[in-house]
């Protein structure tokens, strides 16, 4: 049995009954029992389209609209520190497109988005295809 680690995670701003916070928290420290992370310092924000386009184009230099940006902090072995900002209006949009619950691109966007944290990256072929098989071999795993 993988036990759960240690995570201080602040969720801004507070969520509501349609997205409630203790179920981030829960994929996200499942997530990091995978990981074999045992101790996380997590930031997570929700915001909409106008300003995740905005941080977009700062940090990515896109001028587009994306379900979740990722800023890694400090990872080494079994600690990790960052910030993930997911853009809640296009996490609902995509589960839409894709005919999905809302929680199962929820939690699509959460694993993601701490894989780049410890270093998966998606920016060249090999690490795509790296990136994705761990990706689905995790929501596999947590589904």
């Amino acid at each position: 049995m993988v036990r759960a680690p240690k995570i201080q995670c602040q969720v801004n701003p507070p969520c509501d009954s349609e997205l409630p916070a203790d179920l981030i928290k829960k994929i996200i420290k499942k997530t990091l029992a995978l990981l074999k992370i045992k101790k996380a310092d997590l930031s997570l924000t929700l915001i909409g389209f106008q300003k995740i386009k905005g941080l977009n184009k700062v940090y990515r230099g896109k001028n587009s609209v994306t379900d979740v940006l990722s800023f890694p902090y400090y990872y080494k072995k079994d600690y990790l520190a960052g910030e993930i900002v997911i853009c809640w209006p296009q996490v609902k949009k995509n589960a839409q497109k894709y005919k999905i619950p809302i929680k199962a691109e929820l939690k699509r966007v959460l694993v993601h988005s701490l894989l780049h944290l410890v270093g998966y990256d998606h920016q060249k072929a090999k690490g795509a295809k790296l990136m994705r098989k761990k990706e689905e071999a995790m929501l596999l795993i947590l589904s």
